[in-house]
């Protein structure tokens, strides 16, 4: 075979499998004419952007039929709806048939057109376009205030998917006016929920939940939620004491409400912060051992409920105990 023609055929087969490497490898930067007439053919048939589906956190996915070949990678562009594409940036480049995009403001991005094309193989020059639908901007505010086992309140508010958006929430007790020019809890920054402390028995506590961003409008929603109003324990405190011994002492007092009160605790001292025993039953009184000859104690009786919220009483008894 003459040499001119040897080097001609493997010139030929070098730059086929130049050709099929590249296409297999996604093509680089730029469309690239590799590939057989038949993948070719089915990249000018694409069809682009076949469905948009919102997701329930607020994401959107955009998926397309793929082109049956290896190494096809595809660009997604994307532009505000009424605004032109361009084709020569896309906003990202996938070997998948999906693509997922999560708004990083939904009030500043409403509504978003995506095309997808076939970009590393010559040929796909579809215009096919599918925009999101936004609702647009809306903040509800507080949409359930829930007792939790413990007393306490769970606050509800539903999600914006804004970026740097915050929730102040704003309290007021009883007949107050709610102050809003600043909020009770300042800078929270979940996006469901605020646990609540046990509210005291007799009070009421309402909340209005509000967004704060700078790009948003000023939010004024004044939906309020408030506690329950549950009537104060009424409980007379402690009434007699009756020293047993040297070391015992005998603390009795009058029933409260059964429905309301759950148990007593004894507690020692005049502030009402060194509990001595906790009492379940309905006898009515309580011994206190272990004390010292010769010393003078003072105790008080405070009624508890369910959620473990005392009555406020004040009163003290005080008892000398006799020396050995």
């Amino acid at each position: 075979m003459p040499k001119r023609l040897v080097m001609k055929l493997r010139c030929q087969t070098f730059l086929w499998a130049t050709a099929a490497l590249v296409f297999a490898c996604g093509g680089g930067g730029a469309p690239q004419e590799a590939g057989s007439k038949q993948i070719r053919s089915q990249v000018a048939t694409f069809a682009g952007a076949k469905t948009l589906e919102k997701l329930p956190d607020g994401a959107w996915i955009v998926r397309w039929t793929p082109v049956e070949a290896d190494g096809i990678q595809y660009s997604v562009f994307k532009a505000p709806q009424g605004q032109p594409m361009d084709y020569n940036s896309p906003f990202v480049s996938v070997p998948t048939d999906y693509f997922s995009y999560r708004p990083k403001n939904v009030y500043t991005e409403r509504s978003i057109c995506f095309v997808v094309r076939v970009t590393n193989v010559v040929g796909d020059t579809n215009i096919n376009s599918l925009c999101t639908m936004e609702e647009p901007l809306s903040f509800s505010g507080a949409s359930s205030l829930e007792r939790l086992a413990d007393g306490a309140y769970t606050l509800k508010w539903p999600a914006l998917l804004v970026e740097g958006v915050i929730f102040a929430v704003y309290a007021r007790q009883d007949e107050d006016e709610f102050n809003f020019e600043q909020a009770s809890f300042d800078g929270i920054r979940e996006n469901f929920f605020s646990q609540l402390k046990q509210v005291e028995r007799g009070t009421r506590f309402c909340f209005v939940v509000r967004y704060q961003h700078p790009d948003l409008p000023t939010d004024v929603n004044n939906t309020e939620l408030c506690t329950e109003v549950e009537a104060p324990i009424e409980f007379e405190g402690i009434k007699n004491r009756e020293v047993l011994d040297g070391r015992t002492v005998k603390l009795n007092w009058n029933l409260a409400d059964p429905e309301i009160v759950k148990s007593y605790r004894v507690y020692q001292g005049a502030d009402f912060k060194e509990l001595v025993t906790t009492v379940t039953d309905a006898t009515g009184e309580a011994k206190v051992e272990g004390l010292v000859p010769g010393r003078q104690y003072s105790f008080g009786i405070r009624a508890v409920d369910q959620f473990g919220r005392e009555d406020r009483n004040i009163v003290i008894r005080s008892v000398v105990m006799p020396p050995e």
